[in-house]
């Protein structure tokens, strides 16, 4: 793939990084958060959790011990996306940096191996003369 599509793919996954965190952020905002708790969603609120458990990173609002008015899907999704950004924008310096190399330097035979010479008859001469001496190979 070229650079320019790694770029796009981190670009999409910082856009669903964004979308995921806003869904969470979302999620965390009532404005009476016992009767959320209580009514919606069928929880108990507790007072000692409730106080200190806001938290923007993870994305965590607390109603009670063990129940979180963030889905539990959010702060994982958003780790993955971000990663994922991450390793597609390192690709994308790897493939620019590997199709800027001079041509004088890149390889496409195998080390080791004579270059190929053109089939007899396309271009090239009869008999091809190599430094070594040696007949060319047919």
């Amino acid at each position: 793939m070229k650079s320019r599509n790694w770029v796009v793919a981190a670009g999409i996954f910082l856009f669903l990084a964004t979308l995921t965190s806003g869904h969470g952020t979302w999620h965390m905002f009532a404005l009476d958060k016992e009767e959320f708790c209580t009514v919606v969603l069928y929880q108990r609120y507790d007072l000692k959790y409730a106080l200190g458990s806001e938290q923007i990173f993870p994305l965590t609002q607390k109603c009670d011990a063990s129940h979180d008015m963030v889905p539990g899907f959010v702060n994982p999704a958003v780790i993955i996306f971000l990663g994922l950004a991450i390793l597609c924008v390192g690709v994308s310096v790897s493939a620019s940096i590997r199709g800027r190399r001079p041509a004088s330097t890149r390889r496409t035979d195998p080390p080791g191996v004579w270059p190929r010479e053109a089939p007899l008859g396309h271009g090239a001469p009869d008999r091809v003369q190599r430094c070594d001496g040696g007949q060319p190979r047919r």
